[in-house]
């Protein structure tokens, strides 16, 4: 309200002469408030996303930090399916069809009061999906957007008991988006409203699938790491001596073990040579081990140098 005319001090006219502006604005209606609630959650899941997504070199991980990123805020239920090749460090196959498709629950991430019992737990290898129309923008690398989970329920060609498997009771919608990087499907992210009450929109679908796009190069480095460490921990062992050796002083056995807690030590080589045996006999202490070197590095040429002076 804004007075549009005043009287000086000492005017004779009263202030029911004086002349008001009433400016009248509609209320927020429940729908603007929902949607500003919701353009409040996708720009606060866009800051969280840039700043968490990446910063492990584990693919489970990697999987964890994607459904916390995705519950409650965004979603009620989130999970995590991986290609099964992906969580050993390989590259999955080029597939076209989705009943080819092997995926492994990885991550799962619901909030308090969602019943998910009969859903797929964590471990476990998904059963295969028919190649139906609703499943195939996934193999060509793009979004499913459900607003309606009862449409879902009716195109995606399993049997009930299937179905209980993927589409948690109680849920409204749904969107689902591939894992794609580099040209490979990896697995993929879906979340699941059934207490939030708006449906997923075009705005929600294309959030998830800028997170997936950035979700999906942190996977793809991790199972790149994953593949690089476990052959480094391959050759490291095969380096080891064949057999156990059993002398009359002293029985070895060849061991090696990882270093933990992200130190970069690929391990220690310990010998056991006819000086250390000698030291045994003439001591009372009990079995000794000779150091021989020790490597500080992870790396295959780490292990080939490690190599060369166990032969040395």
């Amino acid at each position: 309200m804004v007075r549009l005319a005043a009287h000086a001090p000492g005017d004779s006219d009263s202030d029911a002469d004086d002349q008001w502006l009433v400016l009248v604005t509609p209320a927020e209606t429940a729908a603007e408030a929902v949607e500003r609630d919701s353009e409040r959650r996708r720009k606060g899941l866009s800051h969280a996303a840039a700043a968490s997504i990446g910063a492990s070199l584990d693919v489970t991980d990697m999987a964890r930090i994607l459904v916390n990123l995705l519950v409650p805020d965004f979603a009620d239920l989130a999970t995590v399916d991986l290609a099964e090749p992906v969580l050993v460090g390989d590259a999955p196959a080029h597939l076209d069809a989705s009943g080819d498709v092997r995926l492994r629950r990885t991550a799962a991430a619901q909030s308090p009061g969602i019943s998910a019992e009969d859903l797929l737990p964590v471990g476990e290898a998904l059963p295969p999906v028919p190649d139906t129309e609703v499943m195939r923008p996934l193999m060509a690398g793009r979004p499913v957007l459900v607003s309606d989970v009862a449409v879902l329920r009716a195109t995606l060609g399993v049997d009930p008991e299937t179905l209980r498997l993927f589409v948690p009771s109680g849920a409204h919608s749904s969107v689902a988006v591939p894992l794609y990087a580099r040209g490979l499907i990896l697995g993929c992210v879906t979340v699941w409203r059934s207490q939030l009450p708006s449906a997923f929109g075009e705005e929600d679908a294309a959030l998830l699938q800028d997170i997936a796009s950035r979700a999906a190069l942190g996977v793809d480095n991790a199972r790149r790491y994953t593949k690089e460490h476990l052959s480094v921990v391959a050759l490291q062992r095969s380096l080891l001596p064949c057999s156990a050796l059993d002398f009359a002083a002293a029985e070895t056995v060849g061991v090696y073990q990882p270093a933990g807690g992200g130190l970069g030590v690929g391990g220690d080589w310990f010998d056991v040579s006819a000086e250390c045996l000698s030291r045994q006999r003439s001591s009372k202490c009990g079995p000794a081990a000779c150091s021989r070197s020790s490597r500080t590095d992870s790396s295959r040429a780490a292990a080939a140098t490690s190599r060369r002076e166990w032969r040395d």
